[in-house]
């Protein structure tokens, strides 16, 4: 597959000023491991997180926000009513939904999960990395754990792309470069820094500004935008990381620079 993508309706800067303005409120189903960081990157592009898991305010939490982000990264006993209830309401409300699927075909439990909530819910979005998305399209084993390691012969473009038509939504998949479609127009992207891929919640992070993204523009464009924004504060980190601790909290810094001074070189990220 080369790239098809068609003229964005709103582009990274004008997504990044429209949700300063607006400060959508972003209810977010997630995991343990990463909900900090995702709360961080939330908070510093201009949005407001909520991160919760419980059954017992799912539904006002639902009513009251503008996008909802799913991640099955730790799953619990109560995880499917939590997110079929906000997934209703979403619906109802027509608000954006984004599906991380971290994990999807490590466990037969997290496969079924995934499964039954694409057979009964429309999502907005579906991420994953390679081996994720790989194993969603009955490509692949799956990942290892939660680790990208799919085969590296699969033609991921196509399989994004398919998977794309198949669900009726924007799937993107992350990767050394990035696979984006939404059936209709498709893009790849390269550049930032392979260590983002190596610690722990970045994935998780990226979903989250996903989410944030897509309630202040179309799910193709905030999809675009958020990948961007993570191989520009990639890069930008990269040159003043000493190893992964230090690469964290100038990547953290670089995202909050970004909301503040904008892009301006975006299109470089296009293959």
């Amino acid at each position: 597959m080369t790239n098809s993508m068609r003229e964005l309706k709103k582009n990274p800067d004008t997504i990044l000023k429209e949700v300063r303005l607006l400060r959508p409120l972003i209810h977010q189903i997630t995991n343990s491991v990463s909900s900090h960081i995702q709360a961080d990157v939330t908070a510093m592009l201009g949005g407001c997180p909520v991160m919760s898991c419980l059954m017992d305010e799912a539904a006002e939490i639902s009513e009251k926000s503008d996008a909802l982000l799913v991640n099955i990264g730790t799953p619990h006993r109560d995880t499917y009513d939590v997110i079929s209830e906000s997934m209703r309401i979403a619906e109802r409300r027509r608000i954006p939904a984004v599906l991380d699927i971290v994990g999807y075909g490590f466990t037969d439990f997290r496969r079924r999960l995934t499964e039954s909530l694409l057979e009964r819910f429309n999502f907005s979005v579906i991420k994953g990395n390679r081996g994720e998305i790989s194993s969603l399209a009955g490509k692949g084993p799956g990942p290892k754990g939660v680790s990208a390691f799919g085969h590296s012969g699969d033609d991921i473009t196509g399989i994004t792309e398919a998977l794309a038509k198949r669900y009726n939504c924007v799937v993107f998949c992350t990767d050394a470069s990035d696979c984006l479609s939404d059936a209709s127009s498709s893009v790849t992207l390269s550049g930032g820094n392979p260590m983002t891929g190596v610690l722990s919640g970045m994935g998780c992070a990226l979903g989250s500004v996903t989410a944030l993204f897509s309630a202040a523009a179309e799910p193709f464009d905030a999809s675009f935008a958020a990948l961007c924004s993570f191989r520009a504060a990639g890069e930008a980190a990269f040159k003043t990381a000493r190893g992964p601790a230090s690469f964290y909290t100038a990547f953290i810094d670089a995202l909050f620079a970004l909301a503040e001074q904008g892009f301006g070189y975006w299109g470089n990220f296009i293959d």
